[in-house]
């Protein structure tokens, strides 16, 4: 989303669901960062029983255990920098080390500290399937390693890099890397990983539709354009372009897809049967929002397309033609649609034919809730809050929730990681204010949060 915001692997529950659901949270905690830690870089995670670890992308930085008996940070681990930590459904808790040399390594949290179970890895991968089964992989050590209860072994030994797990509804799962030595496609049939498709590396952007047809794309134009798996292998259907993912499912007959490359250009629609570009100009279109009457918007991430558009059935028309990155669209519960922009300062306003400014100062407005029938919104940095007032059209600077220090983090949800949140957590005196912006789904209840503070010197837990 472009938002800079620190980890977060597990949250806790961070509001009520819904476009931007809120709860007022109490018993959240703030501790001094590890003062051998520095200010940037910085990873936090917590895990389901509520152990609290730190750690920095740097070669000596180690792991860091919260203490909450005397509130402060233990060093658990004296491993090279961590950043990647991994919680299984059953309870385990792995971490990764981020670079080579003495302290790289794959480390299991046994309670007291974090033991190395395997030497020389880092810069690692983890996936658990749906029946639990857990796959470890890394960028530049060989092939892909399963968990046995006591250690990773290794179940496949061919290829480096293959760090792109894709797993269907029904529960297969396929596996690609970008990395030149992970080569083709590998399915696993449940004892082990065989090669389905053999050609080529790159193929990483995989797509499920509501058909259940998969679909992969290659992310360089050597295998240019999507192709389709017929339940033994992958066969090309689209030929031009690469890097094609889908971006938003209208219905079985509108799919669109967009390439993330800045040298293909345009949209496509799948229409159950056929790929067909409707669309000539930019890349990367991603900011889908359809609202409660079935109006259906699309933000330009890049400047080769300016403007907010609109879904007419057959193409998408320009109703806003100036800049790019509308990224942030609300609806409220009256029928008001907002938008927002990280490389357009203000708010707009939608009034049945374009988007009209209500301010233009301020980037990234993008954590919208409702309170006592008022909309308010809040961005990134510290330009406050603003509510809307419908009866002037306007939109008012309020002081609540305006702070000296904002907490923030982007995370995937652990219950389906398909499903992005941003979760944004705003002191306010002694007081925490939970603002989330949810894409597709709620957040789940007895999610678990912690988050480091902008200035690196502070972490928030529950």
């Amino acid at each position: 989303m472009g938002v800079d915001f620190l980890t977060l692997a597990l949250a806790r529950k961070a509001g009520s669901g819904g476009n931007g659901g809120t709860d007022e949270l109490t018993g959240f905690y703030e501790v001094d960062m590890p003062s051998q830690l520095g200010t940037t870089g910085l990873y936090s995670f917590i895990t389901s029983k509520g152990d609290v670890f730190v750690s920095q992308n740097t070669a000596t930085a180690g792991i860091w255990h919260l203490d909450k008996t005397t509130n402060t940070f233990v060093q658990v681990s004296n491993m090279g920098g961590c950043a990647v930590f991994f919680e299984t459904s059953l309870g385990e808790v792995f971490a990764a080390a981020y670079a080579s040399g003495t302290g790289a390594g794959i480390f299991r949290w046994d309670g007291t500290n974090f033991v190395r179970i395997l030497s020389g890895l880092y810069s690692a991968f983890f996936y658990e399937t749906k029946k639990g089964e857990v796959f470890l992989s890394t960028t530049y050590a060989v092939g892909i390693y399963r968990w046995n209860g006591t250690t990773f072994a290794q179940i496949y030994t061919l290829g480096t890099g293959w760090g792109y797990y894709f797993e269907t509804g029904k529960g297969d799962l396929f596996v690609g890397g970008s990395a030149s030595g992970a080569v083709g496609i590998l399915k696993w049939d449940g004892t082990a990983f065989t090669q389905v498709y053999t050609t080529g590396n790159g193929w990483i952007y995989f797509s499920e539709l509501s058909t259940a047809e998969i679909l992969v794309s290659n992310n360089g134009s050597t295998y240019p354009g999507v192709y389709k798996w017929d339940g033994a292998t992958f066969n090309s259907i689209y030929s031009t372009g690469f890097g094609w993912r889908k971006n938003y499912e209208l219905s079985t007959n509108a799919v669109f897809f967009s390439s993330y490359a800045n040298t293909v250009l345009g949209i496509l629609k799948w229409d159950g049967a056929a790929f067909t570009q409707i669309h000539s100009t930019g890349y990367d279109w991603k900011n889908f929002f359809k609202t409660s009457s079935g109006v259906l918007f699309l933000g330009s991430e890049t400047s080769s397309a300016n403007g907010i558009y609109k879904w007419d059935g057959s193409a998408f028309v320009q109703v806003y033609a100036y800049n790019y990155q509308w990224r942030f669209f609300y609806e409220s519960s009256a029928g008001y649609i907002f938008a927002a922009g990280s490389s357009t300062a203000g708010i707009y306003k939608w009034d049945g034919t374009t988007f009209v400014s209500l301010i233009n100062v301020g980037l990234n407005w993008q954590f919208w809730w409702e309170e006592n029938g008022s909309v308010f919104v809040m961005n990134d940095g510290l330009s406050g809050t603003m509510r809307y007032d419908a009866l002037s059209n306007k939109l008012i600077a309020v002081n609540k929730y305006l702070t000296g220090r904002s907490f923030g983090t982007n995370f995937k949800l652990s219950v389906n990681p398909a499903i992005n949140a941003i979760l944004a957590v705003i002191s306010q005196g002694l007081k925490y204010k939970i603002l989330s912006r949810i894409y597709n789904a709620p957040i789940e209840k007895n999610q678990y949060a912690c988050a480091i503070s902008y200035d690196g010197l502070k972490l928030l837990y529950v």
